[in-house]
């Protein structure tokens, strides 16, 4: 038996809609490595004897935290001083390259660009150099 009428089906989820949820779905991931970052690297100061971070992260982390592996605040705000500056490198620098593409072309800014900016973020390592991650992103949205 043929199909008489058409078989497309018409739904109010469009991609734009779809990469938002997507974008939406990552923070768990997220917020949940920057808590087994902190976990992890908290165990790890602890065992080797090392009070405090040096530099402008152990500023912020003392100011708003401590290093106590076994309370997940503190834990979450050791992660999320490694993680935090890479994402709003990344943010920052791709949303330059996708605005000035869509301008350059005439489009409208891509929404995929957010689900591609918090991936690239939880995929490279806590300790990159952040000139890397824009370089990395970079690439990313001018060639991919």
């Amino acid at each position: 038996k043929l199909t008489a009428t058409s078989s497309h089906v018409r739904d109010a989820v469009d991609l734009k809609r779809v990469m938002s949820t997507v974008w939406l779905c990552a923070f768990f991931p997220m917020f949940a490595g920057m808590y087994f970052t902190g976990l992890h690297a908290t165990i790890a100061m602890e065992q080797m004897g090392i009070e405090q971070l040096a530099g402008w992260r152990g500023f912020i982390v003392e100011l708003i935290a401590g290093y106590n592996p076994e309370s997940w605040w503190h834990c979450v705000v050791y992660g999320a001083v490694f993680y935090v500056p890479i994402y709003i490198v990344t943010f920052a620098v791709g949303a330059f390259w996708e605005i000035l593409f869509s301008i350059k072309r005439g489009h409208e800014i891509n929404e995929g660009f957010f689900v591609t900016s918090i991936l690239f973020s939880l995929i490279v390592p806590a300790s990159i150099p952040l000139w890397q991650g824009a370089l990395g992103i970079s690439f990313c949205v001018v060639i991919g």
